[in-house]
């Protein structure tokens, strides 16, 4: 006969978090592995700037194709729908916008760099003048934060259009290196932690 406790709400939610915990302490290798691997990517990519910046537009280039092709799949499937048109367009322009970055890889690069920067800037200034105006609890970190995002959008602006063979490869190894480290923070924790018991 199953516990009362088992049966209720919380219970069956404590019983789900110790067998998630389990089945990822019993992965917690896999864990490391991953965010090593993410890790010494990330620095390569670091690295490798030019290189990760391609990489990263052939990758978007494929994720726009697919994208788009799914799209088209999609508004046929529905065809009978009133947003026929409307899906089938958008897949033809992410289609597009897919073959455009594939066969101008460096091009993209530097218009999607141009872009980031408008908006670390144009950002980073909404979050200082947000701050100052309405004076919330820790509104100088944010003022802080608004103005290193700023001074970074400043800095790949007067770079630009040079920064954008690096720029888009260097946020891509800044982020995998961080996810990596998550990966073996979450398997360190992993190693110590007990899976709670009802």
């Amino acid at each position: 006969m199953s516990s009362p406790v088992g049966n209720a709400p919380g219970g069956v939610i404590l019983t789900a978090v110790r067998e998630n915990i389990a089945d990822m302490q019993r992965n917690r290798g896999w864990i490391m592995a991953l965010g090593i691997a993410l890790i010494v990517i990330g620095c390569l990519a670091v690295t490798y700037t030019v290189s990760a910046t391609i990489a990263t537009m052939v990758y978007l280039g494929y994720f726009l194709l697919i994208g788009g092709a799914f799209e088209v799949i999609a508004a046929f499937w529905a065809r009978h729908w009133g947003g026929f048109f409307l899906g089938l367009l958008m897949g033809v322009l992410l289609i597009l916008a897919g073959i455009i970055t594939l066969n101008h890889e460096g091009g993209v690069a530097i218009l999607l760099t141009g872009i980031i920067a408008f908006f670390f800037m144009v950002g980073g200034i909404m979050r200082v003048v947000a701050a100052l105006s309405m004076k919330f609890s820790n509104w100088g970190w944010v003022v802080i934060s608004g103005l290193v995002t700023f001074i970074l959008g400043l800095m790949i602006w007067r770079q630009w259009p040079i920064s954008g063979l690096w720029v888009p490869g260097m946020l891509l190894g800044v982020d995998l290196i961080f996810s990596g480290w998550n990966y073996v923070a979450l398997a360190s924790w992993l190693k110590r932690v007990q899976a709670p018991t009802a």
